[in-house]
């Protein structure tokens, strides 16, 4: 789906949206640029557990029949509704696997998507030029997202550390996301759940044509954002590229970065 049938098929929820958010959003796909921070994780360095305050067991489900994202859009409101449908076009694209947690009265908790080098081709193939081409051995994770009733229980911190144990447990090494840089709950989740920091990414909206530029970090700018130590204030990250490796333009896709929770993602 492009970015201006996205753009149509928000329309039909904009009286849930609001006004100012879906205006923002077209604002963005017409012209904006944000930058987003590349993290990387040592599954062999994975720290303590921070349990959740509900129980957190993360088990794969079938993106095609998941109906916790439709069932959620009924009452979302404002940006809530598009980072459900930004979750819900992943879905779509066959996007392999999604992980879930249920709370104790079997309603989806939290999802992320646990992506494995031999499954990467679907990704590359709806969102191309957005991700890092993976190696044997690592992951990535995205689209990780938190149902309304269950948030501020800690649920985002366990569920990711859950499934680095999983691609730490099928003999993966590194694993990779992406986090808007403004998105502090998520890039404190991901701090805690062992990620720091490994590039920054730079996503351009122009005329609904997006261009993501990804760039490495020198060592000045490696110790002026210490994600692991800083995120608790989290303050704007002001990183210094050291050399663009990758610069890609094409319209909307499934996985275009969006602010969201990885995500994605």
């Amino acid at each position: 789906m492009g970015t201006f049938s996205k753009l149509f098929r928000a329309t039909s929820h904009a009286r849930r949206i609001g006004i100012w958010p879906a205006a923002t959003v077209v604002g963005e796909r017409l012209w904006s640029r944000k930058l987003f921070l590349g993290l990387r994780c040592d599954l062999a360095a994975l720290p303590p557990l921070r349990p959740a305050q509900i129980p957190v067991s993360m088990n794969s489900e079938a993106s095609a029949s998941f109906d916790g994202f439709a069932l959620a859009l009924e009452t979302a409101r404002g940006r809530d509704v598009l980072e459900i449908l930004h979750r819900m076009d992943i879905c779509s694209a066959g996007w392999q696997t999604l992980y879930v947690t249920r709370s104790p009265d079997g309603l989806p908790a939290f999802v992320q998507w646990l992506i494995r080098a031999a499954d990467q081709d679907g990704v590359h193939e709806s969102a191309p030029g957005l991700f890092r081409s993976l190696a044997p051995g690592e992951s990535l994770l995205e689209g990780a997202y938190t149902f309304t009733p269950l948030r501020r229980l800690g649920l985002m911190t366990h569920g990711v550390r859950e499934v680095l144990r999983i691609a730490h447990d099928e003999g993966a090494t590194t694993a990779f996301t992406y986090i808007a840089v403004d998105n502090v709950p998520s890039l404190r989740a991901c701090a805690a759940a062992g990620f720091k920091l490994d590039s920054v990414r730079t996503i351009e909206w122009r005329l609904g044509r997006r261009r993501a530029d990804v760039a490495s970090l020198d060592d000045a700018a490696t110790h002026t954002v210490r994600l692991s130590r800083r995120v608790q204030g989290c303050p704007v990250v002001r990183v210094r590229p050291r050399a663009r490796v990758k610069s890609t333009y094409g319209a909307g896709v499934p996985g275009e970065a969006s602010g969201s929770p990885n995500s994605t993602t």
